[in-house]
């Protein structure tokens, strides 16, 4: 009797509503019982949330999460995105802890971006012809001589945002997927704090570099009306961001209670999602930028990253839902982009690892050290969802190619990791070992000495 009184429109709303309340509680569920009990036996990476989702995406056999049904949870994806950057801004502090290894970090984050944008770049511009109404942007120019004679690139305005987005995801690497490795092993040592000083640094370089890749793109788009440069578009986006984290500062002052704390927090994240999408930026990006502000700024900072962190697997659960439901495949030569991702985001990430350690001092010189990196996690689907909002057309290229190479490098992480901690004797099987043979010396040396008397 309910079904027949109610209008198809309020029918339909009635399931969108149930069906998000649905997925929220399966996030939050899942996520309760790994953090209880899988997560002491084996590395959950979240590879099974992204099939899942694509189970029930549009192309998948359920066909729950339609795209048109998307669009109306589009506000909750902003939000999520938020939270997203939010988190990672509130580690900014202890990320750049030790200088040396934030430096090489930096360096070798920025490098592989460069590296996995350049190939992506060449591989578009020479297999893919874009629209005939595309705008061609200049990358650089380099004068050679007096005469107007030089040197210059060029390139199509969406295979350059295209090519920009799948570097920054390349740069992504897990510090959750390594500690998770390392807990299993109960590994300590040099090299593990190595690699999740790398993880967290290269995380913060992709999404500044994604946002400064979106303000690029906003300012070419926004160009005939307004006509303002990059930076303008950069110190507006990164502006709004440091107004939004100070104005929490502002409605904090003194307040103690956890829960007021965590409430001014949620509605800073909003805000600042909103503020992200209005400008035509990702909420990742400034809620990125006022996490950082909190960081540095607020003394409830610590205390604000423990309170949400517990909301932290929930929001990359439902995200990779999101980002597996939203994916479209490729056709024809695009299906060249992912593989070539993968094998050039391999090879540069353990080069650039590499030539980043021997550049700066006191980091360990580990055989293979840049492939204990390889995991991303979640923060890479943050991006090429964002991207995917951002660039709708674009979305099957960048969706394919971020999840593929996710899928591919999640997989076999953690057998990484446990080989490049047990090469550098931080395992605790290798401790154990390394201790017996000490062991062993010592008798023999006390043998030896007793009996020369």
């Amino acid at each position: 009797m309910l079904g027949e009184t109610l209008s198809p429109r309020a029918s339909a709303l009635m399931n969108e509503t149930l069906l998000l309340v649905v997925l929220v509680a399966f996030s939050f569920a899942i996520s309760r019982l790994l953090s209880r009990y899988a997560s002491k036996y084996f590395v959950a990476s979240g590879i099974e949330y992204l099939l899942l989702g694509i189970i029930l995406g549009s192309k998948g056999p359920a066909k729950v999460l339609s795209l048109e049904t998307l669009g109306k949870f589009a506000p909750l994806i902003n939000l999520l995105l938020g939270l997203v950057g939010f988190l990672l801004g509130l580690r900014a502090r202890s990320s750049l802890r030790p200088a040396n290894v934030a430096i090489g970090g930096i360096v070798s984050s920025l490098a592989l971006i460069a590296i996995v944008a350049a190939a992506t770049l060449g591989l578009l511009e020479f297999f893919v012809e874009p629209a005939a109404d595309v705008t061609r942007l200049q990358i650089f120019r380099i004068p050679l001589d007096s005469a107007g004679l030089s040197l210059y690139a060029e390139a199509s305005a969406e295979h350059l945002w295209l090519s920009l987005a799948i570097g920054c995801a390349a740069a992504v690497s897990s510090p959750v997927l390594i500690a998770q490795a390392a807990s299993l092993h109960r590994a300590r040592g040099p090299t593990l704090s190595t690699l999740l000083g790398y993880g967290m640094v290269g995380q913060l370089v992709a999404i500044a570099v994604f946002g400064g890749t979106l303000a690029w793109a906003r300012a070419a788009d926004s160009a005939d009306v307004f006509g303002l440069p990059i930076a303008i578009w950069a110190a507006v986006t990164t502006g709004a961001g440091i107004l939004i984290g100070l104005l929490f500062n502002l409605f904090i002052g003194r307040e103690r209670d956890e829960m007021r704390i965590y409430v001014a927090a949620l509605g800073v994240v909003i805000f600042a999602a909103g503020t992200g999408a209005a400008l035509g930026v990702s909420p990742l990006v400034v809620n990125l930028i006022a996490g950082i502000v909190v960081s540095f700024t607020s003394r409830h900072a610590s205390r604000l990253e423990v309170t949400l962190m517990p909301i932290r697997h929930p929001i990359l659960v439902l995200l990779r839902l999101f980002a597996g439901a939203l994916w479209l495949p490729v056709t024809g030569l695009l299906w060249l982009v992912p593989p070539v991702y993968v094998i050039v985001r391999i090879i540069g990430r353990w080069f650039t690892t590499w030539a980043s350690a021997w550049m700066v001092r006191r980091i360990p010189r580990v055989p293979r050290l840049g492939l204990g990196l390889v995991g991303q996690g979640g923060l890479a689907v943050a991006i090429a969802v964002s991207f995917a909002q951002r660039f709708p057309e674009q979305a099957p290229v960048a969706l394919t190619t971020i999840l593929g190479g996710i899928i591919l490098s999640d997989f076999w992480s953690y057998w990484a990791v446990r080989r490049i901690l047990a090469d550098a004797g931080e395992t605790d099987a290798a401790i154990d070992d390394a201790e017996t043979s000490a062991s062993r010396t010592r008798t023999r040396a006390h043998r030896v000495v007793g009996g020369g008397h």
